[in-house]
């Protein structure tokens, strides 16, 4: 039970409890959830008077800009929660995203059936997306507990996150149109790869010693040093980076000056996002091996 409840949190609770009861009484399945769905309005109405009666703690407390940033986002959080639609009310998980970094998510998590027990806690919990999985998690009732571990789990997040895109494969994407090399990234960092841009062959080739990329996907009409002559420079030097040429142009001699140059594979664009997913998994297969 919470403590110090104001009036007006004790009479949610008795008008929860007193849905609670007639349901319990009820033999029309119809009318007892109907009775069950008004029990958890009047939680989550409970819930949030002690919510603002925390907020407003908190807030007469001297605290840092940061902490009044995380209460923002807590607030905002805990609203759309408790607001959300009426057809998710019977939902045993609902949750609002706090941050997120990468595939690890920090969120507010509302269990309907904690909440029937202890309507005065919220619960956050961070959250692997690319395991499908919670790997740690809070719950208290005070909004400067709250506060405090919003902040740790953000900060594990964000290391988990660092830790997770070094370990992703690296692509090197060399084109000089912008608009290409921006929707090549997009296609590559939600397919769980790093890509790395670079403008113009000469640009990588200054980064070549230190690349760590597993394979290129070069332009061949480039200005500058073609991505063909950029291969055979590579090569000359003694990189093996495996190369996925592509092009626009539909003339056989850049598709036999790209095979002389050794490449894996050669895209005409434009080509689907599956076709190059396809071949930079190829690429990578083949430098393991």
């Amino acid at each position: 039970m919470l403590r110090k409840i104001p009036d007006q949190i004790k009479d949610c609770l008795d008008c929860a409890a007193d849905a609670r009861r007639q349901a319990e009484e009820s033999a029309d399945q119809a009318r007892k959830a109907e009775y069950l769905r008004s029990e958890l309005r009047w939680i989550r109405l409970a819930r949030s008077h002690e919510f603002a009666e925390s907020l407003e703690r908190f807030l007469l407390k001297p605290g840092t800009a940061n902490e009044a940033g995380w209460h923002h986002r807590i607030v905002e959080a805990h609203n759309s929660l408790t607001l959300e639609d009426a057809r998710d009310e019977c939902s045993d998980r609902r949750t609002a995203s706090l941050v997120r970094r990468g595939p690890y998510e920090v969120r507010l998590v509302e269990l309907s059936r904690n909440l029937q027990e202890r309507p005065e806690n919220l619960w956050l919990e961070l959250f692997d997306h690319h395991h499908k999985r919670t790997i740690d998690s809070y719950s208290g009732s005070r909004l400067e507990d709250i506060t405090a571990a919003a902040e740790s789990l953000c900060s594990k997040a964000k290391y988990l996150s660092f830790e997770f895109a070094t370990s992703l494969p690296v692509i090197a994407l060399i084109d000089d149109d912008p608009d290409i090399l921006e929707a090549l990234d997009l296609i590559l960092s939600s397919s769980g790869y790093r890509p790395a841009l670079f403008a113009s062959a000469e640009e990588f080739f200054k980064a070549a010693a230190t690349s760590d990329a597993a394979c290129l996907v070069v332009d061949i009409q480039l200005g500058g040093i073609s991505g063909v002559e950029l291969g055979r420079q590579l090569s000359a030097s003694g990189f093996t980076f495996p190369i996925i040429f592509m092009t626009g142009s539909r003339d056989e001699l850049h598709r036999r000056q790209a095979m002389d140059c050794g490449c894996v594979a050669f895209l005409l664009k434009p080509f689907s996002a599956d076709r190059l997913i396809e071949a930079v998994t190829s690429a990578i297969d083949l430098k393991q091996y």
